[in-house]
């Protein structure tokens, strides 16, 4: 079944449909089966696919292979032989579960799994050492595996629009990750096991069910994005303020009546979401005066 929902198309989302290589893209198997041995790229995007053709098998220098807006409820075991295989777009099928031999996958850079119907992922997903882009939006997913930690080369993360209320402790493994997008979720608590995170750049949890956030989330240093929209948050800890290097900060429709003292300390802000709050009159001239070059919002 196909879904809506609110997707934010950011660059890195944008550039999965980019094929990144020179050599020849194929476009349809009467083509690709020529000569399938020097196949590279295969795209069967939009096609009504109900499966993966077997003759796929044959390609075994695929490494760029585009699946996405078919109606794939399964996928095929043809599909797993294809060890250089490097991006892998699934983006807009009918999937339920992914099974464990794509842990198979080795050379996989890139998995792109948005608008699926899927639940749950196996284990065996952290035997993809190599990847690096993992897009799994809006699906159906109650939980991550506990070993993904051990997909140390992720740099983007991307489980918006789920049904998450907890990520694995392994999570802060991920030394390399620098975007982490959770909007749209069931979390309760930000984890302490987050701020272990350092190479973060953009951390998304708006449309939660946040009430508190961790004294320590100035440890954070990289942030350059906050997205805290939409919570049940009441009070900010005064080490956001040492989020130096932040540009934008969202924190409409919380419950906050002040903010830190030192909110001034975060020079590099331009833009601050406020609206929503119950700040009172005095409250917001404080911080208007703070942060001159910002433009505020309330």
């Amino acid at each position: 079944m196909k879904k809506t929902a609110f997707l934010v198309l950011l660059p890195w989302a944008l550039s999965a449909q980019i094929s990144p290589l020179r050599e020849t893209v194929h476009y349809n198997m009467i083509s690709a089966m020529a000569q399938p041995e020097n196949v590279v790229q295969l795209n069967l995007r939009d096609r009504h696919q109900f499966f993966v053709p077997q003759e796929v098998g044959q390609m075994r220098r695929l490494r760029f292979f585009n699946l996405m807006g078919n109606n794939l409820e399964q996928l095929d075991a043809c599909l797993f032989g294809l060890a250089q295989l490097e991006d892998l777009n699934l983006q807009g099928n009918a999937l339920k579960y992914i099974p464990a031999t794509i842990g198979k996958l080795s050379h996989l850079d890139r998995l792109d799994l948005r608008l699926n119907d899927i639940s749950q992922l196996p284990e065996q997903m952290a035997s993809l050492r190599r990847l690096r882009y993992l897009h799994l939006s809006v699906n159906a997913l109650t939980r991550l595996p506990e070993n993904l930690g051990d997909c140390r080369k992720l740099l983007i993360l991307e489980a918006d629009n789920n049904q998450l209320n907890r990520l694995p402790s392994s999570i802060g493994q991920l030394k390399r990750l620098q975007t982490l997008n959770l909007g749209y979720n069931q979390f309760y608590e930000f984890d302490t096991d987050w701020t272990r995170l350092q190479s973060l750049e953009t951390l998304d949890l708006q449309f939660n069910l946040l009430r508190v956030l961790p004294q320590n989330l100035g440890r954070l240093g990289k942030l350059k994005i906050l997205m805290l929209n939409n919570n049940k948050i009441k009070e900010i800890p005064d080490s956001v303020t040492a989020l130096e290097r932040l540009e934008l900060l969202s924190l409409a429709n919380n419950e906050l009546d002040r903010l830190p003292i030192e909110i001034g300390k975060l020079q590099n802000l331009r833009t601050l979401l406020l609206n929503g709050n119950p700040l009172p009159e005095s409250e917001k001239t404080r911080i208007v005066k703070a942060l001159p070059l910002c433009k505020v919002y309330f």
